[in-house]
């Protein structure tokens, strides 16, 4: 990974303990984990298309790769990763190389 090539801004967000609304019930939170620099896969990004209760849907998926710090390292599938005004959720993280970077795997919606 070149630092040259990391064009993307990428927030993660992690969920927070549940707190309860008027109502009982329980409502998460999102607190922000950090904003990296982060390099976007055009080759494994992609958009899919499908149909449930007669409703078509549009998703996109996009692949990040992030440099390794102790703060990347504790990034997991429960998070959520937004990018340039778009939230995804988290798919898959895996560790490129030996503590080289992390690639997030992530899906949303298509953006306007």
């Amino acid at each position: 990974m070149r630092l040259g090539t990391m064009n993307r801004r990428v927030t993660i967000r992690q969920p927070t303990a549940p707190t309860r609304n008027a109502m009982n019930e329980p409502v998460t939170g999102w607190a922000t984990l950090g904003t990296f620099w982060a390099q976007q896969d055009e080759r494994q990004s992609r958009a899919t298309e499908s149909t449930q209760a007669g409703q078509t849907r549009a998703q996109l998926t996009r692949v990040w790769d992030l440099r390794w710090t102790e703060r990347t390292a504790q990034i997991g599938l429960k998070d959520r990763a937004v990018c340039e005004g778009v939230e995804y959720e988290i798919e898959a993280v895996t560790e490129v190389g030996r503590r080289a970077g992390i690639r997030i795997t992530a899906t949303g919606p298509v953006p306007l």
